[in-house]
């Protein structure tokens, strides 16, 4: 699981991507908080584009998954 905490008043939205630009996992929020659940996807590295107003990219983080 991984927590994200924004400090944003307005929807957002979010995007899992794999390192060659395949979209795994995307969502939206409409709170400050939010947890996303890893436990399905496969050992590896991965992106997650943070996305306000369906257009204004805020960050791009980089994680990896370990089991």
């Amino acid at each position: 699981t991984v927590m994200i905490d924004m400090d944003l008043s307005a929807p957002w939205s979010y995007k899992i991507i794999t390192t060659d630009g395949k979209l795994i996992k995307s969502g939206t929020a409409n709170t400050n908080s939010l947890s996303i659940d890893l436990a399905d996807m496969s050992k590896g590295v991965y992106f997650i584009q943070l996305i306000m107003d369906q257009q204004s990219e805020l960050n791009i983080i980089k994680f990896s998954v370990v089991k």
